[in-house]
C-alpha cells in the first residue's frame, strides 16, 4: 500500500475476525506517514495465525510501526508461526516483526510456541514492541532481531508503564 494511513501491505483488519491457517504474508509493504503493518494491520477486533509465516514485510514511512504485524487495539494471537526477516525502517518506526498498541482488559498479543528472528526496526523493538497493553510470549524464539539505537530492546521492548504495561516471557 502507498500512502499516508495506508494500513496493511497483505492483510488489514478492522473490528473483523481475520483467521490464517497454514499460509504466506510474505513481501508486502506500506509506504507514506502513518502506514502501519507491513504484513498484517489488525485494528481492534481479532486476528488469528496458526502455522503461518510473515516473511520479509517492509514499513517505511513516518510514525509506520509493525514490519510484520501491528496491532492497535485487537486480539492477536501467533500460534506456531515465523515472523521472520520484518522491517521497520524508519528512524521513528518501531516493532520490526510484531507492534502491539493494547490495553490491560480485553486486548491483547499473544505469541505461543513461534519463532520471531531475523527481524530490523530503526528506532526500538527489532522482534517485539509493546507500546502499552499486554504482550504474552510463551515458548517461542526470539533471536537474531536488531535496531539501530542502543539499549532499545534488539529482541524485545516494553516500552509503557508499569500501571498500563505488561510484558510477560515464559
Amino acid at each position: 500500500t502507498n500512502g499516508g494511513n495506508s494500513e496493511g501491505g497483505g492483510l488489514a483488519g478492522v473490528n473483523s475476525h481475520l483467521v490464517a491457517n497454514r499460509s504466506f504474508i510474505n513481501e508486502n509493504f506500506t509506504m507514506g506517514s502513518q502506514a502501519s503493518g507491513g504484513g498484517l494491520a489488525l485494528t481492534g477486533g481479532s486476528a488469528g495465525l496458526n502455522a503461518t509465516s510473515g516473511d520479509f514485510n517492509v514499513v517505511s514511512g513516518s510514525n509506520s510501526h509493525g514490519g510484520g504485524i501491528w496491532n492497535n487495539g485487537g486480539v492477536l494471537t501467533v500460534l506456531g508461526s515465523s515472523i521472520v526477516r520484518n522491517q521497520a525502517n524508519h528512524a521513528t518506526s518501531k516493532g520490526g516483526g510484531i507492534y502491539s498498541d493494547t490495553n490491560l482488559g480485553a486486548q491483547s498479543t499473544t505469541i505461543i510456541n513461534s519463532t520471531v528472528s531475523g527481524n530490523s526496526a530503526a528506532s526500538r523493538g527489532g522482534g517485539v514492541f509493546n507500546a502499552d497493553g499486554r504482550v504474552d510470549i510463551k515458548h517461542s524464539t526470539i533471536t537474531n532481531n536488531s535496531t539501530t539505537t542502543t539499549g532499545a530492546g534488539s529482541g524485545v521492548e516494553s516500552f509503557g508503564n508499569v500501571a498500563t504495561t505488561l510484558t510477560s516471557v515464559s
